[in-house]
């Protein structure tokens, strides 16, 4: 069963994640930054983690069917990779680590630069994407530099 602060937690992504673009709207204090993060429990962590894996695997299906209408309308394709749907999943980015080792890196992240503990998770987990192979050092210099975040 999941805690009160976990299904807390799970809820506050949703609402933010069925809003799709969340630009325009200032987010007073977005759940996940690393102080908090070190203070929730594993069953918590997990449940951010696989909140924004599930939120970026659905968002990236329903905008790849949308490039296939935009895109195959009135076309004819040959071979099934040639369609913007298959175009569009094969460029998107795949995350197929085990959820804990994502889990690891982030906390170890945030144990190792105190500093950057104001970045929310979902930032750092975004870069760990498979074959971007990125260290923690790296992590910390694209905090600093602002590119975690962008």
């Amino acid at each position: 069963m999941w805690s009160k602060q976990g299904a807390l937690v799970l809820c506050t992504l949703a609402c933010v994640l069925s809003l799709g673009s969340v630009n325009h709207i200032r987010i007073p204090a977005e759940p996940g930054r690393g102080e908090e993060w070190l203070r929730w429990n594993q069953e918590t962590r997990q449940l951010l983690a696989y909140a924004y894996l599930v939120g970026y695997q659905d968002g990236s299906i329903d905008g790849c069917a949308i490039a296939d209408e935009l895109f195959a309308r009135g076309q004819r394709f040959y071979d099934p990779r040639d369609f913007p749907m298959a175009q569009c999943m094969e460029k998107r980015k795949k995350f197929s680590e085990p959820l804990e080792l994502y889990i690891e890196t982030i906390t170890e992240f945030y144990e190792t630069y105190p500093a950057d503990q104001k970045i929310p998770a979902r930032f750092v987990l975004r870069k760990l994407y498979d074959g971007a192979a990125v260290s923690l050092e790296q992590l910390h210099k694209m905090a600093q530099s602002g590119e975690l975040i962008h």
